[in-house]
């Protein structure tokens, strides 16, 4: 496919995305204005659009947007660029220096450091170089507007300095945070190519090491990067709001709390917010992708022709295939032996099991406020005299079912719906399920999870919780879903898929017990995403002022219903309190939060190893 017939299908691609964005924005807010309710649902489209786009409203959302886009863009353009940069260049470097000491330990750090919410990195910082070391201001941002009216040129020294002394955090935060994320994709694609024949061939022709990693392995696993990274823009933008709420900075995000605090009922300034956040995630996966094709050719989905037509029928057999694929290889998987990893996950994941249990029985007695460590408390007391430790176990509870719920729901989904959209490739489901992934990935999760109109009801389970557990679940599946997919194009073509279809086999075994066995080792590779952005959105909502209720409303924290990690922190950091006012009340549930996205991976790593085929011809 020629470069101009891809620009024009990615294009078209991208606007029925934008489109169907645009509608669900429609579905989620008219629900929220009451001038509409009265209308037809074409007249309510009608309407809402007339007055996102034209009109005093959409002069006032101009106006408003406008001067804190500065601020989001300048951030954006500095955090991204370098946390793609360093991920980049350090995954290549340690890629080589696979299984060694600086290999793990290199690994486990940045691990560490993108399993932490962003914004809790951004308040730890703030604390640490504004509130401690006063290195750089906490308040008084310039206004830096005022460049784009004009700035005399002796002010520009002062007003370069004091834009980059407050933008200093956020940009770190931001950039130790994803960092990680892009060392993990250039590090697993980079190990894959040093394997391959024509990196031997050049290090046998005496090629310097240097030149073997970033010529021949890093520019030929780049495009590859380029299209997983693609699949980050809502991880994007749920760290950029949160981090502008946390450091205080002008920007879309601070504007998005605003909003959804005290102006709960202007819902058309969240919705152009939403279309705003949407339309900057199409185009950039629409840049990287563009860039990717520009750099290999080869790697276009869309030249592709489906081998089978889907049917209803098929498309249900291969749904109830898939637990059947989990069924044959549990009869092989525990014969071997399991990392130490694998091992220390479970133990992690069972404590937190533990914790969430006792927790629930408990009851918080009420003592001396603000007292440190002691035996009587072991983690102390918060503000009001309630003892930290059993805060913290009850709260384990709720954050634990929030996390392990949504991130059930985005693999399961992500998984089977990958595995549709790649092995009916080239048909109608595969073009609809690839929108409908490309709509999740664009979403603002923040606002989607906040406003969306959702009111269920289980046995057992709180409606928040519940709510929670799917709107994450639904925000987060395309990243399982993108990585499934791009394996299951690969593996579609070898040679033993053609066997087992001569043989007769037909759509719904094969797919389930000969492809989705090694594409599940990818769709959990992507775990790291779907686990780091289901804690970070849940207790940032929490964090910064809400829990997620009934319909769309959106309660302060203080008549919160339940408890959770990231509500604990709020309240320990009311009032202007900091990190070394009450560390024993911050400082457990963020090593929480970390401790939980790590064991998931782990657990997720050694459960890839016991599906990958490879893994039973090593042992």
């Amino acid at each position: 496919m020629r470069i101009k017939e891809y620009i024009l299908k990615r294009t078209i691609d991208s606007a029925i995305t934008l489109i169907c964005g645009y509608l669900l924005s429609f579905l989620i807010f008219v629900a929220n204005t009451p001038f509409l309710k009265s209308s037809s649902t074409l007249v309510q489209l009608y309407l809402n659009m007339k007055s996102l786009f034209y009109g005093r409203l959409n002069n006032m959302i101009i106006e408003l947007i406008g001067d804190r886009l500065y601020g989001t863009l300048l951030l954006l353009s500095l955090a991204l660029p370098s946390s793609i940069l360093i991920g980049l260049l350090l995954g290549t470097f340690i890629a080589s220096k696979y299984n060694t000491n600086l290999d793990k330990v290199l690994t486990a750090l940045l691990i560490l450091l993108s399993s932490l919410p962003s914004w809790w990195l951004g308040f730890s910082l703030t604390y640490v170089f504004s509130y401690r070391i006063r290195l750089f201001p906490i308040h008084g941002y310039y206004d830096y507007v005022r460049w784009f009216r004009g700035v005399s040129f002796e002010e520009i020294p002062v007003f370069i300095y004091d834009i980059l002394s407050h933008i200093t955090i956020p940009v770190l935060a931001f950039t130790l945070n994803f960092t990680g994320f892009y060392y993990i994709i250039a590090r697993s694609y980079i190990i894959e190519i040093l394997k391959r024949d024509f990196i031997n061939l050049a290090k046998a022709k005496g090629t310097s090491t240097l030149r073997v990693l970033f010529i021949h392995a890093l520019r030929n696993g780049m495009p590859s990067i380029l299209f997983t990274i693609a699949i980050t823009p809502s991880m994007i933008c749920t760290a950029l709001t949160f981090l502008e709420i946390t450091c205080s900075k002008p920007g879309l995000g601070w504007i998005t709390y605003r909003f959804m605090v005290m102006h709960r009922e202007n819902f058309e300034v969240l919705q152009a917010l939403f279309c705003i956040f949407m339309t900057f995630n199409i185009i950039l996966i629409f840049l990287l992708e563009l860039v990717a094709f520009i750099l290999d050719p080869r790697i276009s989905n869309d030249e592709g022709k489906a081998y089978f037509t889907p049917t209803i029928r098929e498309v249900l057999k291969c749904l109830i295939m898939l637990p059947r694929t989990i069924k044959f290889f549990s009869r092989y998987s525990w014969k071997n032996k399991v990392s130490f990893k694998g091992k220390i996950g479970i133990c992690m994941l069972l404590a937190f099991i533990i914790m969430a249990t006792i927790g629930s029985f408990l009851e918080s007695n009420i003592s001396n406020p603000c007292q440190p460590p002691s035996l009587i408390h072991p983690l102390g007391t918060d503000e009001w005299g309630r003892d930290v430790f059993i805060r913290l176990l009850k709260g384990t509870s709720t954050s634990l079912a929030e996390y392990l719920g949504a991130v059930s729901i985005a693999l399961i989904l992500g998984c089977y719906l990958g595995t549709l959209s790649g092995y009916y490739h080239g048909t109608f489901l595969s073009y609809f399920i690839d929108r409908l992934s490309d709509l999740s990935i664009s979403m603002p999760l923040v606002i989607f999870v906040s406003v969306f109109p959702l009111n269920l009801s289980i046995p057992f389970l709180h409606p928040i919780i519940l709510r929670s557990v799917i709107l994450t679940g639904l925000g987060t599946w395309s990243i399982t879903a993108k990585l499934v997919k791009s394996r299951i194009l690969v593996i579609k073509q070898q040679g033993y898929v053609e066997a087992a279809k001569a043989l007769g086999a037909d759509d719904a075994h094969i797919a389930s017990l000969h492809i989705f066995p090694e594409a599940l080792r990818t769709g959990l590779s992507g775990i790291v995403f779907t686990a780091a952005t289901a804690i970070g959105l849940q207790s940032g909502l929490d964090f910064i002022g809400y829990q997620r209720f009934t319909f769309s409303t959106i309660e302060e924290i203080k008549s919160a219903p339940i408890i959770s990690w990231g509500n604990m922190i709020a309240y320990s950091t009311m009032y202007g309190r900091s990190i070394s006012h009450m560390w024993w009340a911050i400082i457990p549930p963020a090593l929480c939060m970390s401790l939980l996205v790590i064991s998931t991976v782990w657990i997720c790593d050694m459960i890839a190893d016991i599906f990958s085929p490879y893994y039973y011809k090593s042992k």
